[in-house]
């Protein structure tokens, strides 16, 4: 179990991480860095949620695992996807 004063530290920096993926996305051109910047802070606050917020890091491996790996596996097609759109948009059209 995970007392309330690190529960809030995790919840302060959760909401840290969100403010600076927001605020980088909007005032920054979305070049090949950011976006990959950005990918692994949704890797970090999904492992914190995970594990924390929803208490699975002592859970059964197979059910943490399966949870982690959208968080691992999501945000990497999603950066893809954005960096390589031109060459995917032209993939796809006829």
């Amino acid at each position: 179990m995970v007392n309330n004063s690190k529960l809030k530290k995790i919840w302060l920096v959760l909401i840290t991480l969100t403010l600076a993926t927001s605020i980088a996305m909007e005032t920054v051109d979305p070049n090949v860095w950011i976006v990959i910047g950005v990918s692994i802070i949704i890797g970090v606050k999904g492992t914190l949620v995970v594990d924390y917020l929803m208490g699975l890091k002592t859970a059964n491996p197979k059910i943490r695992i399966s949870m982690l790996c959208y968080f691992y596996f999501l945000p990497p097609l999603i950066a893809l996807a954005m960096i390589y759109s031109e060459q995917l948009r032209d993939f796809t059209t006829l």
